[in-house]
C-alpha cells in the first residue's frame, strides 16, 4: 500500500518537472531576445529564432523575423 503511495507521488512530482520545465525555457529565451540591445543584425543572437525565422535589429531591440529569399 505504501509502495503505491510513494510511486504516485513520484509520479505526480516527475509530471510537474516535465510541465514546468518547458515553460521555464519559454519565459527565458522570451526574457533573453525582449531585453537584447542590437545596432544591427550581426549583434542578435542565432541560437534563439527558430528556422525559416532569422534575427533582425529592429528599433534598437532583436526580433524573429521570418527569413525571405
Amino acid at each position: 500500500m505504501q509502495m503505491k503511495k510513494m510511486a504516485t507521488i513520484l509520479k505526480f512530482v516527475y509530471l510537474i518537472i516535465l510541465l514546468i520545465y518547458p515553460l521555464l525555457v519559454v519565459t527565458e529565451e522570451s526574457h533573453y531576445m525582449k531585453f537584447s540591445i542590437c545596432k544591427d543584425d550581426t549583434d542578435c543572437p542565432t541560437l534563439f529564432c527558430v528556422l525559416p525565422n532569422v534575427p533582425k535589429c529592429i528599433g534598437s531591440k532583436c526580433h524573429c523575423k521570418l527569413m525571405v529569399n
